[in-house]
């Protein structure tokens, strides 16, 4: 059945001379594969420079329940983006980012919250004037609330431990090596406090900003099974 549906572009790879698999962030179906038709046409009805990472789309797709790779019928840009393209900054931030929602989000898993979270998150990265450089920490803390594991504050003072494993600050030291000591819990706590408007006012070194990514796979890889490596975060590393 042909279904439309809003979408964002995660990555796509080459499958045949004239088709590639596009995968993609669904309004309607959550994270769904699809086959590409690519063209050197001019007159070709799907443009594939459409389909770059985080590109906001609306799509007409062949959907089929039984099959895991479905067929894309129509694209057209249902938000343009006039920075990310062609930004080098956001533009690798954005390569990153798509590698980590689409390692991050379960098959089908449809929530229009965390779609529309998304979405918002790619257009003030895409307007931003400021410094983007903790753009990427601000967007995982708050993708795990998404996810279901979001950090939970409500007990942190001085002198607490962060409990990796179970997501919460306390004052004894955990049964377990995943934590994080005094000093490192209270950068994370007030990594915590910044929004997307404010992140470019707590300044971070190249080593700290490390530091806390470091932090955020570990607490990923905690809390979603077999979690995987993310390649694009070797080029994020050499801007930031």
């Amino acid at each position: 059945m042909i279904e439309k549906t809003r979408s964002i572009v995660l990555y796509s790879l080459p499958y045949k001379d004239n088709l590639s698999i596009v995968y993609l962030l669904t309004e309607k179906r959550g994270k769904l594969s699809c086959f590409l038709p690519v063209s050197r046409s001019k007159k070709t009805v799907i443009k594939s420079n459409m389909f770059q990472p985080l590109s906001i789309l609306n799509l007409e797709i062949d959907f089929q329940i039984k099959k895991d790779i479905h067929r894309i019928k129509e694209a057209q840009i249902d938000t343009p983006l006039n920075q990310i393209p062609y930004h080098p900054i956001k533009l690798s931030l954005a390569q990153f980012l798509a590698e980590f929602i689409y390692k991050a989000v379960h098959e089908h898993e449809q929530s229009l919250n965390l779609f529309h979270f998304i979405e918002h998150a790619i257009q003030i990265l895409d307007l931003s004037e400021k410094s983007v450089a903790n753009f990427h920490l601000v967007f995982l803390f708050k993708l795990s609330a998404y996810l279901g594991f979001y950090p939970n504050i409500d007990h942190y003072a001085d002198n607490t431990y962060f409990d990796l494993i179970n997501g919460i600050y306390t004052d004894k030291t955990p049964f377990h090596n995943h934590y994080l000591k005094a000093k490192e819990s209270k950068v994370l706590h007030d990594i915590l406090q910044l929004t997307f408007d404010n992140l470019h006012e707590y300044p971070l070194s190249r080593e700290e900003r490390q530091q806390i990514i470091s932090i955020l796979f570990e607490y990923y890889r905690l809390h979603l099974t077999g979690f995987p490596e993310i390649k694009s975060f070797e080029v994020l590393k050499m801007l930031f």
